[in-house]
């Protein structure tokens, strides 16, 4: 399937705060973006001054790969029981460290990815 990089987040803002925007560390709700000119939003919370975006604390967190590779390729890793860090280099064009820290991640994280492909369809 083909996402686009705006779908994807707003599916993490749905699936990390259901019920609004609140500080993953205070809870506090009383939390406002700071401009940015990417797609990615990065937040302050005004009660404990916690810095954070739409991608921290996911596995996604502090990646330089973007998002519609990471959900194609893990759509390829579900797809094939063997697929290898090679394959996952040569299908989009990165690095084979980044492959297999891409590819260790998806075994670490399986249960949130698939969780996050149900909220972008």
């Amino acid at each position: 399937m083909i996402y686009s990089e705006t779908q994807i987040l707003q599916a993490l803002r749905r699936m990390n705060w259901p019920r609004g925007l609140v500080c993953p560390d205070c809870f506090s709700k009383r939390v406002y973006t700071i401009r940015d000119k990417r797609k990615i939003k990065k937040y302050t919370c005004q009660n404990c001054l916690r810095r954070f975006s739409d991608i921290s604390e996911v596995v996604f967190h502090k990646t330089r790969i973007p998002l519609v590779k990471w959900l194609s390729a893990f759509e390829n890793y579900l797809s094939d029981s063997n697929y290898t860090a090679r394959q996952l280099k040569n299908d989009f064009q990165i690095s084979y460290a980044a492959a297999r820290r891409m590819k260790k991640k998806f075994i670490e994280e399986e249960k949130e990815l698939k969780n996050l492909l149900k909220f972008v369809l």
